[in-house]
This record gives structure tokens, C-alpha cells and sequence, in this order.
């Protein structure tokens, strides 16, 4: 989890100790996030090899090696489950739809929880849609906006870069060079924000960095496209969602309110008309901020959950299983009582 941007292998929450005690052999896996995992530009357009989605690859690499390796751990490489949260869930599904992946049967059985799925991703290169964001226009703003007169990363194994800046490795040996060996870490973090706000505990990011449909990796706009093609492998399937998913929108800094929800609606042009009213209602509150919250949760998650649930089981073999999680704990009940947050 982590929104493609950070989240790591290590945290308590992805600790599988309670798992492998019954009987399970667990591994977590890393992956790049941020500018680093899903990253294009169009200086890398001509290459025989230009790649844009590096974090779902570095997933692939890992699989790889579990079905290569897994048995002399005591694991079954037959019998592979993945499973994810937030953009772990999206991953699972990404997976699901991966060419590669399917043809060789990397995993068995996939569990997606609060994943989304319905949402579309920009393209991998400008080319195929003109004027729009894409991977390859946001890497341009990316270099745009760099100072050219810093002096560059100093990567090892390239001796002639050594103490030249930015400007000066594009003029000597071009930009993809300087791109791919003299942007810093402090760099990247700055323009990106792939750092949390020390004071306020919320992500700053100017760009998104959520994989981008490439034709090859990622070949459909959306999981629920790639599922209404029946492209998706036909392994058994977990999907569901929690009753708060809204707690991740406070994490970010938002505060869902009527205006807010107006601007969902819009974005994912959920109706032709916005009505307060009917979403009253629906859900039996007059209570803007709630409204908001209980739309956030079943557009982004719970809906997503069902239509991918449908169409798995109406054109696939193997069965699916949805859930919606409610119980609160201790710990959630500070933030909001007797709902379950976000993952």
C-alpha cells in the first residue's frame, strides 16, 4: 500500500508472523514507488527497450523468483497466493491483467483488498492520446523544472560524469543520460514530493505515480476494461473493501464536505446531475460530511469491488468472493467509531 508512491515491506502492517504460524510460507517483496516505479520520457521513446512501469516489473521479477525458488523454503510454487491493499490491491489486479504474468502462471489465487479498479490511467507515451497528461509529458515537466546548475548524482561506474552538473551532462552525452545518471535523490523528492510533510503528516506530490498503460504491462485503461475483456487470468478471486475507506481522504489532507462531493461525482461522472437529495436518501442522512464519506467509500472501492466481482464470475471459471470489512478495533475507534478505516 502506499499510493504507488511509498509504503514498504517492512512496516507491522505487512508483518506475516501471525500468517506463517498457521502453516503458510509468507513473503513480502519491495518495489520502487514514486518517480522511481513508474517514470517515462521522451528522451527514451526511440529505445529498443524503454519501459515506463519499473515498480509492477520489479513485482514480476519477485514473482519470478518465488516460483523459481519457493520450494526450498518449504513453499509450493503451484499453489501461489498474492495478495495487496490499497495500491497492493491495484497491483493484484495490474497482475491479474499481465500478459507475461498469465502465461506463466506466476500465482493461483489473487486477494484484492480496497484495490479500486474502475478509475483510468493515463497512457505511457504522449503519442497515443495528444495533448493530454501522459507519462512522457509529466517526465518533461519533471526535467523542466530541475536545476540545471546543480551538480549531478556522481553515479559510480561512469567516471566521465564525475563533477559535471545537470546542464553540462545534457549538452555532453544528452538527456537521457543526465536523466537516468545525474538526478539526485534530494531531486526527486522535491519535485515529486515523495515525502511526507513533517508538521501536517500528509503526502505532498505534484504528479501522480500510479502505473500507466504501456500496451504491455499495463495494456487496458482500467482493471474493470481488462475484466470486461475477460483478459484477466481465471484464478479463484478475494475482493472487498472496508466500511471508512473516507479515512485515507483525512490522511491526505482532504476534508470530504458538499463541495467535495460535487467534485467526485464530476470526476468519475458518476450521474448527469448532482442531487444532495438523492443521496440523503440513499443513505438516510442528512449530514453533508457523512454523504461524502459514504460516496467516497462505494465509488472508489465498493463499487469497483462488485463490478469486478460480476464480471470475474460471469466470465471465468473459478469462483469469487467478495467481502465488506466493519469491524473496528481499539485503535480505529479513536478516528471513527465502529468503522473500519481504509486497507
Amino acid at each position: 500500500g502506499g499510493g504507488f508512491v511509498r509504503g514498504t515491506a517492512s512496516t507491522p502492517g505487512t508483518d506475516g508472523t501471525r500468517l506463517a504460524a498457521r502453516g503458510v510460507v509468507v513473503v513480502t517483496l519491495n518495489y520502487r514507488t514514486g518517480p522511481l516505479g513508474f517514470f517515462h520520457h521522451e528522451a527514451f521513446a526511440n529505445e529498443a527497450d524503454s519501459k515506463v512501469n519499473f515498480g509492477l516489473l520489479d513485482q514480476i521479477l519477485a514473482l519470478r523468483w518465488i516460483k523459481a525458488n519457493i520450494q526450498a523454503f518449504g513453499g509450493d510454487p503451484s499453489r501461489v497466493t498474492i495478495f495487496g491493499s490499497s495500491a497492493g490491491g491495484a497491483s493484484v489486479l495490474a497482475l491479474m491483467l499481465a500478459p507475461a504474468v498469465g502465461a506463466e502462471a506466476l500465482f493461483q489465487r489473487a486477494v484484492v483488498q480496497s484495490g479500486g479498479g474502475i478509475g483510468s490511467r493515463p497512457p505511457a507515451t504522449s503519442a497515443r492520446t495528444s495533448g493530454t497528461v501522459s507519462a512522457e509529458s509529466m517526465g518533461g515537466r519533471f526535467y523542466l523544472g530541475l536545476d540545471k546548475t546543480s551538480p549531478g548524482a556522481n553515479p559510480t561506474g561512469r567516471p566521465e560524469l564525475g563533477g559535471l552538473t545537470l546542464g553540462e551532462m545534457e549538452k555532453r552525452f544528452g538527456v537521457a543520460t543526465a536523466l537516468r545518471h545525474g538526478v539526485t535523490f534530494e531531486q526527486l523528492m522535491d519535485f515529486y514530493g515523495t515525502k511526507w510533510d513533517e508538521h501536517n503528516n500528509v503526502v505532498k506530490s505534484e504528479f501522480r505515480n500510479y502505473p500507466f498503460v504501456d500496451g504491455a504491462v499495463v495494456p487496458h485503461d482500467s482493471a474493470l476494461q481488462g475484466f470486461t475483456a475477460k483478459a484477466q487470468m481465471d484464478i479463484p478471486l478475494i475482493i472487498g473493501y472496508a466500511s471508512y475507506e473516507a479515512s485515507v481522504v483525512f490522511g491526505l489532507g482532504q476534508t470530504p464536505d458538499r463541495e467535495w462531493g460535487e467534485r467526485l461525482v464530476q470526476q468519475f461522472k458518476i450521474a448527469p446531475r448532482f442531487s444532495f437529495g438523492d443521496l440523503q436518501r440513499l443513505y438516510g442522512t442528512t449530514d453533508d460530511a457523512k454523504l461524502a464519506t459514504f460516496l467516497y467509500r462505494d465509488v472508489i472501492y465498493g463499487l469497483p469491488a462488485q463490478l469486478l466481482a460480476g464480471s470475474h464470475a460471469a466470465n471465468k471459471k473459478n469462483p469469487v468472493w467478495v467481502y465488506r470489512f466493519g469491524y473496528a478495533s481499539g485503535r480505529s475507534k479513536v478516528l471513527a467509531p465502529d468503522q473500519a478505516g481504509h486497507s
